[in-house]
């Protein structure tokens, strides 16, 4: 129920957000440009996207729909959405945090 509930809150969140003038970087383990540097080193307080290394076209659009397009949604979820702060400071995370 919990992992539903979160898993649905990231879908909406993805949803909602505006792509439009929305950097468009990638996550990957093995090249890091700099754009891509700062814009990690710049999201800690935010909730920013990082998308799949082919979800763009050579126009910059994207081309899948946005839920395959996204790699990972970071990184201030738990600060700034109150169904994952909610989550991230349920008795039940604290309880696993502290064995």
């Amino acid at each position: 129920v919990e992992c539903d509930r979160l898993k649905e809150r990231a879908h909406r969140i993805i949803d909602e957000a505006n792509f439009d003038d929305h950097p468009k970087v990638t996550f990957n383990t093995t090249s890091r440009t700099q754009l891509a540097q700062d814009y990690f080193y710049d999201s800690c307080d935010k909730i920013s996207f990082f998308f799949e290394d082919n979800a763009f076209d050579e126009e910059g659009k994207l081309k899948y729909d946005r839920k395959h397009s996204i790699n990972k949604v970071g990184h201030a979820l738990h600060l700034l959405d109150p169904v994952y702060r909610e989550f991230t400071n349920s008795d039940k995370i604290k309880n696993v945090a502290k064995s």
